[in-house]
């Protein structure tokens, strides 16, 4: 005890400052020592636990102020039943404390006005659970949807609901414009993969199944299962959405639904980037190397694709499973009403999250060096042939271009965002980082189907029209109908027709 006393510093006969001293247990009946104190602060320590009860003995009546924070506390604990009549400011910021519900802070503290939670937990909440202390006004913590339970008598409260938020106290989806972006991008990217799967199925009816089409298709399947991650937002909007949002969000939060989204939107995002590295690969090597004998395959595409699919849902499972049934702090989405990863506070979570940011940044980086060689080829190529043929190789540059810039740009704001919060401060701004999910990465799964496909009717038309061939060559027979003197410039235009076709197709 007496070394004990020895860390207490003195500022006045009614403050008593026992911080950052790297305490880890406080013995009872410490502070019996001093009498009539209004202040008293033990914070920056290391208490996992405090017997609050033993203040009450010293300091029932006269303590104002106390101040508990940065410690490791899992809880308050009160050992007897006790008030302390005159404490107006309780400070427990940055603990472990997970249950407030438990503390009964109406009961030991009547007359607390200020409360400072932040930096804790505070993973069990109620509607009751600040409707104790009858004076409280200030109610500070990081947690969400807090805000939408305190007593209406509480004149500050954070983090408050503002308008710029996802999800405000009434409903899931705070705005209409957000409520129809989800509904129409939804709508649109599930019409247009199912068409896609229709057309490439048909079309594979009527022709040998080719790498493109096949590449395609498993396009559509992953931007179809963000459609899936969309619609179930949207329904979810309707079915918890009755005013009261913000008090029943755990129980959308802990619903098999949300669960189930946060694994579409990650195993979409991910396959669809992983397919356009094959689909890159593929239009690298027919362009690049147009007489190459190691072409890809429809077999070896299968086989690459389901290293992919398998790859893909293992991560994006991984953190859902040990998601389930457990309080928000302990989820890959925490407490977005998205749904959305963005645990960057848990350590494992942190690292699954910089793995998937650096596995889909390498990817663009990979695609970029595939596209800027194609142009290249294109390029030269072009040079050799008739003006004709130079447009058609400037209509499949324009094709490539938007191929790869409409994916890339809807990817940019998410790797600013995340890569710029990790490199300055270690904090991603998860807020701006739901939105431009939401926002702008589905838009890739709305624009594919269209873009890969419904541009490209009439020239599919022509390939059902086309007299059935067999064999290596033909892909090839339109070449029989240039006029070209040379052997050299036969190729290239040979070259240039396959790629053409496997870019309609």
């Amino acid at each position: 005890m007496y070394q004990i006393s020895n860390y207490i510093v003195e500022i006045d006969k009614y403050f008593r400052k026992i911080s950052s001293c790297n305490i880890s247990r406080i013995p009872e009946k410490i502070f019996r020592l001093f009498r009539m104190v209004k202040v008293i602060d033990i914070s920056y320590n290391q208490l996992e636990t405090i017997d609050i009860t033993d203040l009450a003995e010293t300091y029932r009546d006269s303590l104002e102020n106390l101040q508990l924070s940065g410690n490791a506390l899992q809880n308050l604990t009160f050992s007897k039943a006790v008030q302390y009549q005159v404490i107006t400011t309780l400070n427990i910021s940055h603990n472990n404390i997970s249950n407030i519900c438990e503390q009964r802070l109406g009961n030991y503290f009547p007359s607390l006005q200020i409360l400072n939670a932040l930096g804790n937990h505070l993973a069990y909440l109620t509607p009751v659970s600040f409707y104790g202390p009858p004076l409280l006004l200030t109610v500070i913590t990081e947690r969400e949807y807090l805000c939408c339970m305190v007593p209406a008598k509480v004149r500050i409260c954070q983090p408050s609901m503002y308008s710029d938020t996802l999800s405000s106290c009434y409903r899931l989806l705070a705005h209409i414009t957000l409520q129809t972006f989800i509904w129409i991008v939804g709508g649109l990217a599930l019409l247009g993969n199912v068409l896609v799967l229709i057309q490439n199925y048909h079309l594979s009816k009527r022709k040998r199944k080719s790498v493109p089409t096949f590449l395609v298709s498993n396009l559509a399947v992953s931007d179809l299962i963000m459609s899936l991650y969309l619609m179930i937002i949207a329904i979810a909007d309707l079915m918890f959405t009755r005013g009261d949002y913000g008090i029943k969000s755990e129980t959308w939060l802990s619903h098999p639904a949300c669960l189930i989204a946060c694994f579409f939107v990650t195993l979409s995002s991910l396959t669809s980037v992983f397919i356009m590295i094959i689909i890159s690969t593929d239009r690298y090597i027919c362009i690049v190397y147009p007489f190459s004998t190691k072409r890809m395959t429809v077999g070896r595409a299968k086989i690459a694709l389901g290293v992919l699919w398998s790859f893909s849902i293992i991560f994006s499972a991984v953190p859902v499973l040990f998601s389930i049934q457990q309080p928000g702090y302990l989820r890959i989405y925490k407490y977005s009403s998205m749904c959305m990863p963005n645990n960057y506070q848990n350590f494992y979570f942190k690292i699954w999250m910089i793995s998937y940011l650096a596995m889909t940044f390498m990817a663009w980086i990979i695609m970029i060096i595939l596209y800027v060689r194609i142009f290249f080829a294109v390029k030269e190529s072009s040079k050799n042939i008739r003006k004709s043929s130079t447009t058609d190789n400037k209509a499949l540059a324009v094709r490539l271009a938007l191929i790869l810039v409409s994916d890339l740009v809807t990817w940019v704001p998410y790797y600013y965002i995340s890569v710029a919060g990790l490199l300055k401060d270690g904090q991603v701004d998860t807020v701006a980082l739901q939105f431009i999910a939401t926002f702008v990465l589905p838009l890739n799964s709305a624009i594919n189907p269209y873009l890969y496909t419904l541009t490209s009717v009439e020239v599919i038309r022509l390939i059902f029209k086309r007299r059935p061939e067999t064999g290596v060559t033909s892909t090839f027979t339109r070449t029989q109908k240039v006029d070209i003197n040379s052997i050299y410039e036969k190729k290239v235009v040979q070259m240039e027709t396959f790629v053409n076709e496997i870019s309609d197709d």
